[in-house]
């Protein structure tokens, strides 16, 4: 019943092969290797305190002053060390985390609807303060990064009345979503507060590939398919789900399926030269867009809620060919929803 449920809940625009059955829960999984990712995770004691895990393997504990509610993001390495944000009720405050683990702020923002977060660049070291505007549109600001902290600002851009979505900050420049268009910014210097240094294509992205000229597009509501980033035209398929990160090489990708007739929603990885699906998974809890690839070719990591155990990241490896997909938890169980993961392929 589930199978023929989610076969019309999917609705390609090809005709496709059968699709594999939804996958079984994550409480029963074996324990794998750990993610080869970078993540960072809260602790519940004591208070503040956070554990940063590398991909070499090794963990730092780290710790920053605890709002009563609040979460943490890895935004990536840099000159400092690591760069955390910290998402508390009103602002955002940026702390860097040195080789002993301590953590010094330096950079915080009043968040508005929680349209505020940092993104980084390390050619030159960079930081990208994106937030809402009091008048409804985005406000994206660069500075520099120094032995001291935060410099001075480096370029600006203004985006009246439109609220963007920084979806990621690579060599060609910031890639930001906007209302019916995708654009590449690229921070000019000295500062520039005009649109000179914005291009657009026609589309609605949420995630793209600029290594292989690559974006998820919206095609209708709730629906999505694979164009070209720089000269978009109409996707060669579409399905009803929200992709939210391609493969590193470009193959897959990875996205969330809303079920209507259960609570809870189907991860799902498809074939991106003809959408074919290849793996499945039911999610016991609202996810989002917590789906990492890892780099070269590895495993899709996501994040997973198991009642009465916590949180956890399973690691799966998808097979391309065949469809399936062989799953293992790759992190210990958390209390807290607490798990920020920094992947090689970012959004």
């Amino acid at each position: 019943m589930r199978k023929t449920v989610l076969l019309a809940l999917v609705g390609l625009a090809l005709l496709l092969p059968a699709a594999p059955a939804v996958a079984g829960p994550d409480d029963d999984l074996p324990r794998g290797p750990d993610a080869d990712l970078a993540w960072v995770e809260r602790l519940a004691q004591p208070r503040g305190a956070a554990l940063l895990h590398l991909r070499s393997g090794k963990e730092r504990r780290i710790a920053v002053p605890r709002d009563p509610a609040y979460s943490l993001r890895l935004v990536g390495p840099s000159n400092l060390g690591w760069l955390v944000a910290q998402q508390r009720q009103t602002s955002v405050r940026l702390y860097a985390v040195g080789g002993s683990g301590g953590a010094r702020e330096v950079a915080r923002a009043w968040d508005r609807e929680n349209g505020t977060y940092f993104l980084q660049s390390s050619h030159p070291y960079r930081v990208l303060r994106w937030t809402r505007n009091r008048d409804g549109g985005a406000v994206g600001v660069v500075l520099s990064l120094t032995s001291e902290g935060l410099g001075e600002v480096v370029a600006r851009l203004r985006l009246p009345g439109e609220v963007g979505t920084a979806l990621r900050w690579d060599g060609g420049g910031v890639r930001i979503a906007l209302p019916g268009r995708t654009c590449t910014w690229v921070p000019p210097e000295p500062v520039d507060d005009t649109e000179e240094s914005l291009t657009c294509v026609d589309v609605h992205s949420a995630v793209v590939a600029p290594k292989h000229d690559l974006a998820m597009v919206e095609t209708a509501e709730g629906r999505y398919g694979p164009t070209s980033l720089r000269a978009p035209a109409a996707p060669a398929w579409d399905a009803a789900f929200a992709p939210s990160a391609i493969s590193a090489d470009g193959t897959l990708v990875a996205g969330v399926a809303p079920t209507p007739t259960t609570r809870h929603e189907d991860l799902q990885v498809r074939r991106v030269a003809d959408g074919r699906l290849l793996a499945t998974r039911r999610l016991t809890h609202q996810v989002g867009d917590q789906v990492w690839f890892e780099k070269d070719g590895g495993g899709l990591v996501y994040l997973s809620g198991v009642p009465g155990r916590g949180y956890v990241l399973v690691r799966c490896l998808v097979d391309a060919a065949a469809g399936g997909a062989d799953c293992a938890r790759a992190s210990r169980y958390r209390r807290e929803w607490g798990f920020a993961v920094q992947g090689t392929v970012l959004r």
